[in-house]
């Protein structure tokens, strides 16, 4: 069973205090904070990973795949990766000036997919996409013609098939799925990606990621809508000014069916 999670590294802006916030509009934030998995892709990781060791439990093979879309080679942080078993890390280098889009960046995830065999699980972040859209998970599923299942907190192996949890206010679902699928990890109690060992991080040392270059084969003007037109609204409110007895009078005027 082959397993794809696609992720992205962002800058750790826990590390800034307030002195920082000046500087941030002067400088790209990338350039002075150090790198991370972004929170909610940093749970598809994990996730990922103990639906291996469930299907190794059950006598199944999982082989786990990585893909990021990014100009930066964050080396370090795929090199965690296979340290913990991932058999595979893929950047797509990409001028992420392209990404502001959730529609550009999964169009570029979905075509590289289309160019090997389709995985069996594809796991992406809830809040996957530039600015938490939650846009980019369901629009690669749509491109690629899966379902789509969102909010999940958790995926076991049962009878040779994906056991999903899923959670949403409070309320737990169960489900499970025969054929292959896009899933949005959510909220987890498993949130942080495990530690690997000493003895695997030294394994992996100097194993990089797989680059390939890649560009849109569309502008942004072309994926921007061509005709715009104000819908048609009423008046919301109205500022009443005067003494406490103008406005009043001014209120009662307007339910009357007068002006302010």
């Amino acid at each position: 069973m082959d397993v794809l999670v696609c992720f992205r590294v962002v800058p750790d802006m826990s590390r800034a205090c307030e002195e920082d916030w000046t500087e941030l509009a002067m400088a790209h934030p990338g350039a002075a904070f150090p790198r991370i998995f972004d929170s909610f892709d940093e749970v598809a990781l994990e996730m990922a990973l103990r639906f291996r060791d469930e299907c190794l439990k059950s006598g199944e093979n999982a082989r786990l795949h990585a893909l990021t879309v990014s100009d930066i080679a964050d080396d370090r942080l795929y090199e965690k990766l296979f340290a913990l078993g991932y058999a595979s890390v893929v950047r797509l280098d990409c001028n992420t000036g392209s990404l502001c889009t959730p529609n550009v960046k999964a169009a570029l995830i979905a075509s590289r997919i289309r160019e090997t065999e389709l995985p069996d699980v594809i796991f992406c972040g809830e809040m996957g996409g530039i600015g938490g859209s939650r846009m980019t998970g369901p629009m690669l599923a749509e491109q690629l013609g899966l379902p789509c299942i969102n909010n999940v907190s958790d995926v076991g192996y049962l009878r040779g098939m994906p056991d999903i949890r899923t959670t949403c206010a409070g309320t737990c679902s169960r489900l499970s799925i025969s054929g292959k699928a896009v899933l949005l990890a959510g909220n987890s109690e498993h949130g942080l990606l495990r530690v690997p060992t000493i003895k695997a991080r030294l394994a992996a040392r100097g194993m990089k990621a797989v680059v390939i270059a890649v560009s849109p084969v569309w502008s942004l003007a072309e994926i921007r809508p061509v005709t715009l037109f104000r819908q048609q609204a009423g008046q919301n409110c109205r500022f009443i000014e005067g003494t406490a007895a103008e406005q009043a009078e001014a209120i009662a005027n307007i339910f009357k069916g007068g002006g302010p």
